[in-house]
This record gives structure tokens, sequence and C-alpha cells, in this order.
């Protein structure tokens, strides 16, 4: 949260990779924290026992819940996890869906050369970077018949992004929401992310362009 939320202002932030080394730990930490438990149950050895002069029966002074007692929360304990299956099967699909959506039409956007920079040109995606393995950058055609200083700044900012590895950070980042959908901060955390992602490329393209 707060690294998010704060570290934005500064110009010390290089690189959007600190909201997601955030968002990531957010992610893992729960299952850690649930093995760290696990781990850490006491245990009375002999030897730490030998030398008292009584002794104590734990399962006598603290007995083991009943079946009938744990009933109710095993049944809690199996929706949420039924939930938990279902909420990330349909953000899963959603994922699946628009990458295929976008993939479609991929084959038939013409490829063009724009200020030294390969493209591809679109009836109406874009500007955006298209592609998490090979990603590439995409103009709609109306782009093309603007005045040059403005295409070329536009241009730049996907560049950016593409050089970045952008799409690779902000897919990495939509895992972790399939991973974890019941996480709130998780979602804040992804939100701002994108923020960071975008002053970030701005950041970069004006320093580089008077």
């Amino acid at each position: 949260y707060f690294l998010n939320s704060s570290w934005l202002s500064f110009r010390l932030l290089a690189s959007a990779a600190v909201p997601f080394v955030v968002s990531a730990a957010t992610t893992v930490w729960p299952g850690a924290a649930y093995l760290v438990a696990r781990g850490s149950t006491p245990a009375v050895s002999g030897a730490a026992t030998a030398g008292l002069p009584f002794s104590i029966d734990v399962a006598r002074m603290v007995p083991a819940p009943s079946a009938a007692a744990l009933g109710p929360w095993r049944a809690l304990n199996a929706v949420l996890l039924a939930a938990w299956v279902l909420w990330s099967g349909f953000l899963l699909i959603r994922m699946a869906a628009t990458m295929a959506r976008i993939a479609r039409p991929r084959s038939g956007w013409r490829p063009a050369t724009v200020a030294g920079e390969p493209v591809r040109v679109s009836t109406d995606l874009g500007p955006a970077v298209v592609g998490v393995v090979r990603p590439e950058i995409v103009l709609p055609a109306w782009t093309l018949s603007l005045d040059a200083p403005f295409r070329t700044l536009m241009l730049r900012h996907e560049v950016e992004h593409r050089e970045a590895g952008d799409p690779r950070l902000l897919f990495l980042a939509a895992t972790c929401l399939v991973l974890a959908p019941w996480n709130l901060a998780l979602w804040y955390q992804t939100r701002r992310l994108r923020l960071a992602v975008e002053m970030d490329c701005d950041q970069r393209v004006l320093a580089r362009h008077t």
C-alpha cells in the first residue's frame, strides 16, 4: 500500500518494478504465512521435561475439538475454497478471452515504418503495445495523418512501453489477481501499478524529448 501510494511522487522511482514487487509479495504472503504457522507448532521434547518434578497432560487440559464442533467451520472452508476456484476460473477465462479478441485481428494489421520504428497499423485499436512474448506497437490508421511532432511523441511513448517490458509486467500483475482474487489490497495495488507504469513512461519520454 504505502510503497505504491507514496513512492509514485518521488523521482527516485526509476521504474514500475517496485509497485510490482509489492503486488507479488501480497500474492505470496498468505501462503507463506500459512506454511510458517504450520511449521511453528511448539513441541515439548523429552529432554526439556526430564528435569521436571511433575508432568503436564496438555491433551486433558485442552481437549481436541469434536468433529461436530468442527463441522460448520469445515463446511464454510469448503464453500470459500469453491468460491475462490470459481472466481479465479472466471478471471482466467476473461483474461484468455481478451487476449484472443486482440489476437484474432492481429494478422490483418498491415506492417509499416513510422519514424524509423516498425509498427502495425489497425483500423481502430491503439495506440498500444500488444503481445507478451513478442510485443508490437499498434497504431490506428488515423494517427498517420497527425503532424510529425505529435505522431513521433505518441510513438515514443509506445516505444518506451515496449522497451521497458511493461506488457509483461502488467500480464504478471493480472496473473497475481487470478491467483488471489479475494485480496482487496491486491486489486488496489494493481490499479496503482497501472498508474505507475504510465507515469514512469511519461517521465522517460519527457526526459528525452523537449
